[in-house]
This record gives C-alpha cells, sequence and structure tokens, in this order.
C-alpha cells in the first residue's frame, strides 16, 4: 500500500469509528456502540477512541469541513458540501475543492501526530500500543481543550504550557494549588502562577480537558469546577 492510499484508508476508517463514539441525535460523545464491530474492544481501547473522538469532534483539532466529513461515513466530498450548505456550519464560499483541501490538511496533521497504524493498532488491543498512542492523545486534549486555566487569567497563555502531561500529582500538592489559585485577584493571578509549578497547572488543564476521569482525578475536576466557577463554561464548551 502507498504512503497516500495509507493515509487514505486510516482517514476513511476513522469515519465509522467517530460514528460508534458519537450520538447525532444527543449531539455528544458517548461510549463505543459496536454498530459495526462484531467483537468487543478493550475497556483502554474504548476510552481512546471515546476520548479521540471528542478531540476531533469537540475541540479546534478538526475544521468544520473535516468535523462534517467525519460524521457522515457514507457522503462523498460534493455530499459534505451539500450537508455543510443546508446546515449553515460553515459561512465560507464552498465547493468540492475547497472542501476537499480542508479534509486533506485534517487528515495530515492527524497522521503526523497518530501516524498511519494507529487505528488498526489500537483495534488490536494491545495495551502496550495504546499506551503509546494515549500520551500523543492525552497531550493534544490538553493543546486544545477549550477550558485553560491559564487562558482564563490574567496571563492569558503567556504562561507556557509544560511539554510534558503529569497525570498524578499528590493530594498535597492539589490541595495547595486549590488554597493559592482560590483567593485571588486577576492582578495578583499573575504573579500567583508564575509561582506555580508547571507540572501541577498541566495537571489541572488536564483532568478538565479528559472526559474519561474517573475516581480521584474526577473528585478533583468537580472540585476544580466548581471553586474557580468553570460550571458555564465546561457546559458551553461541551455542547460545541
Amino acid at each position: 500500500m502507498s504512503k497516500v492510499t495509507a493515509k487514505s484508508a486510516v482517514f476513511s476508517q476513522l469515519r465509522f469509528i467517530v460514528n460508534e463514539c458519537y450520538d447525532n441525535d444527543k449531539k455528544e460523545v458517548v461510549p463505543f456502540r459496536y454498530f459495526r464491530w462484531d467483537r468487543k474492544l478493550s475497556n483502554n481501547a474504548e476510552n481512546f477512541f471515546k476520548d479521540l473522538s471528542w478531540l476531533l469532534l469537540e475541540t479546534d483539532y478538526m475544521n468544520d469541513e473535516t468535523k462534517c466529513y467525519l460524521l457522515n461515513p457514507w457522503l462523498p466530498i460534493k455530499g459534505v458540501v451539500n450537508e455543510l450548505s443546508l446546515t449553515g456550519r460553515n459561512g465560507k464560499s464552498l465547493n468540492a475543492n475547497t472542501v476537499q483541501t480542508q479534509i486533506y490538511r485534517c487528515r495530515e496533521r492527524f497522521v503526523k501526530d497518530f501516524g498511519n497504524e494507529v487505528l488498526s493498532d489500537i483495534l488490536e488491543a494491545n495495551d502496550r500500543n495504546i499506551d503509546r498512542y494515549r500520551n500523543v492523545l492525552d497531550g493534544l486534549m490538553v493543546k486544545y481543550g477549550k477550558v485553560d486555566i491559564i487562558k482564563l487569567t490574567a496571563l492569558k497563555g503567556e504562561f507556557e504550557k509544560p511539554e510534558e502531561i503529569r497525570k498524578d500529582i499528590s493530594d498535597e500538592d492539589f490541595d495547595y494549588f486549590i488554597e493559592m489559585v482560590m483567593p485571588y485577584t486577576e492582578r495578583v493571578m499573575d504573579v500567583v502562577l508564575k509561582e506555580m509549578d508547571k507540572d501541577v497547572l498541566g495537571y489541572a488543564n488536564f483532568i478538565l480537558n479528559n472526559p474519561s476521569v474517573k475516581g480521584r482525578e474526577l473528585e478533583r475536576r468537580e472540585e476544580l469546577i466548581n471553586r474557580l466557577g468553570l460550571k458555564t463554561l465546561v457546559k458551553e464548551n461541551k455542547e460545541v
């Protein structure tokens, strides 16, 4: 299989994966539904595809043209153009060439980040393979997630994001973070955040932008949402 064909194949298969994890009636990401799969996937594989669907459909990682393409796996490019025109999801002048170009750009981004073999590797339910791709996905979820503690402050993104995403911190570090962030005005936030551990900030953004967190991470996520007054913002982002 040629390199170009491999890229086309993985993106075509991705359309069907996405539709296993997206409820078009509810307009939200849901657990893997097994409409077209005749064998059970591992829990890690199911969670990976659910979170991947969230990244693709509910963040800015993909453009509107590609989101429409992914959500309508039976439509050719001209059908995607018609769907975009009917739903008004894209205010630009649309034709098959421009839509195809936009989809091509997103396909190249996806393959650059995940490679050509990501779907076949995950479908094999090999947890070793999943861990490798999971690290990539977690980083992208934080990068493109719309709930960013740093951007909600006076720093407006000036604080450099950590390169490595922390997936666990001690209770002491988390409690200290809550205590430091809560009482301060935006003016003082500049000083406070510049003194905060980047690992902790990265972890906070990670749990806010990961729809599959469970247990302690879910409890911490709810605490952050409640204590920092993010309920409305999280709700709005879920509806995007």
